[in-house]
């Protein structure tokens, strides 16, 4: 902002709590003597040494002007008022001197700051001046909110984190030009001080176990309290089965890294049954689009307004990390519909409101993917499930043999230190059908147990023949898989996504009635269930 404002405006100057105002470009001598201080030609000789006391302190502060703001804002606002030269006044770390809790100052003073503020911005004699303030701050929603009132001539701007563009151009300029189409894709998320300083720890940033490790660090420190950086070490390969549900992913993925946004959907709700493999894809699929896959932490809690504030500091998080993968699981269970019981005084309502609103903003689609997962899509509000926030509906039903013969081989993807020597999966997955795929996963785990306790570093048929036997399923819930099998189903938005054997897997969960399920099923929006 200094260098910025330098060819049309004479006069900066700044200030923060520890070095308090600073004159960075003007005449010194005009502008103390304009503040009503004395100027430093005739200062105490013993000043230098005053001064050093200050900088120890916490002072950094050569002029001796004022640190605290309850002296430092009225020393202002007597030069601003005295000044006929255009001043630039920034204001960094303005949170803490405004703060919207205002905790941390006295209860005298706590006000004066943003007082004084309020009072410049409509005060028509400074602005006729050419005056400038700025108010540097972290989060918005941290400043006290009566600094953005409309009737104050104050504008917000936000500075996002640097585009995909950006980042290209930086890792071109420091000779990283074969590179760094790739480099700009991994970095997302990082700002320009974390790029350089990235660039110097990883000799020229081409190791990418290191800048994912350096990334991940950055992330969960700068947002941990927000959001959860996941770890995305499998890809589709790690996953067995579910193969129109991964060839339409894989189109989704292609189209986020070549920038085709019109072909990416706003939101993707996975719906189905526990263990069906929900999480993994989403997981994979975030790999896959080499893109940041993150969780939302609590956002709501008990301090009046802190969840609003939290709620727009998670929106501000995300468009920093885009391009991203915003994954919530069991959204059933997190979300506040409209209409319900308020037991928050619509804190809930609120919140959700918010999230249908970036849930909709057309110019971050292909930026921020949305993805639910869900057991009950039907507990969760239409406002989500629309077009234009939630696209795509995807099934996930429990897994034939077939697709279970195909979870065994892919066991050893999702993890490599496991080893067999079993060449036949199809035996073990005849006695497995009806399990999950989790619960089959789960089978092996105990296989790869056994064999370490007999001394193996491979599974053999004995330990899948032992593990087979020793595990117990959840007798309770079958009707629940039953009903959330036909809720996804009912919910798919797309006919073409649907397995190629759901109409098996109705035929053997309702027997009875699976002529009739199929009928309404295939009959879609004209046909009517009963």
């Amino acid at each position: 902002l200094t260098e910025l404002t330098a060819k049309r405006i004479p006069q900066c100057l700044t200030y923060d709590i520890f070095s308090g105002v600073q004159i960075q470009r003007g005449d010194k001598d005009r502008i103390l003597a304009e503040a009503g201080l004395v100027s430093p030609k005739s200062q105490d000789p013993n000043q230098s040494l005053i001064n050093s006391l200050k900088q120890i302190k916490g002072s950094n502060n050569d002029l001796n002007l004022p640190v605290n703001p309850l002296e430092a804002l009225p020393m202002m606002d007597k030069f601003l008022q005295r000044t006929d030269k255009p001043t630039v006044f920034i204001i960094d770390h303005a949170d803490v001197i405004c703060p919207a809790s205002m905790q941390g100052l006295n209860r005298q003073g706590e006000k004066v700051p943003s007082i004084a503020l309020t009072q410049w911005s409509r005060n028509e004699a400074m602005r006729s001046k050419g005056h400038l303030v700025f108010l540097i701050t972290r989060h918005i929603v941290d400043l006290d909110p009566v600094l953005l009132d409309r009737s104050f001539e104050a504008i917000k701007i936000r500075v996002p984190k640097p585009s995909e563009q950006e980042r290209k151009r930086f890792f071109q300029k420091n000779g990283d030009t074969k590179s760094a189409t790739l480099m700009s894709n991994v970095t997302a998320g990082l700002s320009h001080k974390d790029l350089a300083k990235l660039y110097h720890q990883t000799a020229s940033a081409s190791v990418l176990d290191d800048i994912f490790s350096f990334k991940r660090k950055v992330l969960k420190e700068e947002y941990a309290d927000l959001v959860e950086v996941m770890e995305t070490q499998r890809g589709f390969e790690a996953i067995g089965g579910l193969e129109k549900v991964i060839a339409k992913l894989r189109k989704i993925a292609s189209n986020i890294r070549t920038g085709n946004t019109t072909l990416v959907p706003q939101g993707i709700l996975f719906s189905g049954p526990p263990g069906t493999g929900k999480t993994i894809v989403a997981e994979a699929f975030a790999k896959e689009a080499g893109v940041n896959f993150v969780k939302p932490l609590d956002i709501q809690i008990m301090w009046l307004g802190e969840s609003e504030r939290r709620m727009t500091k998670f929106l501000d998080a995300i468009k920093d990390l885009a391009p991203v993968v915003v994954f919530i699981d069991e959204f059933d269970q997190n979300q506040s519909s409209r209409g319900g019981f308020e037991g928050d005084s619509g804190v809930g309502r609120r919140l959700f409101k918010k999230m249908l609103e970036i849930m909709s903003d057309t110019s971050l689609r292909g930026k921020i993917l949305w993805i639910f997962s869900t057991n009950r899509p039907d507990l969760i509000d239409s406002a989500i499930k629309r077009p234009g926030r939630c696209d795509l509906i995807i099934p996930f039903l429990p897994p034939d043999k077939r697709q279970l013969t195909l979870i065994c081989e892919a066991a050893f993807k999702q993890y490599p230190e496991m080893k067999s020597k079993v060449k036949n999966w199809m035996p073990y997955a005849r006695k497995c059908e009806g399990y999950s795929g989790a619960q089959m996963i789960e089978v092996i785990r105990r296989a790869w147990e056994r064999a370490n306790d007999q001394g193996r570093k491979y599974i053999a048929n004995q330990d899948m023949g032992w593990a087979y036997q020793d595990y117990q399923p959840q007798l309770q819930g079958k009707s629940d898989v039953k009903r959330m099998t036909l809720l996804s189903l009912m919910e798919c938005s797309s006919r073409d996504l649907r397995p190629e054997n759901w109409k098996e897997v109705i035929k053997k969960m309702f027997p009875k009635d699976s002529t009739k399920i199929i009928k309404f099923l295939e009959g879609g929006k004209h046909a009517t269930p009963s």
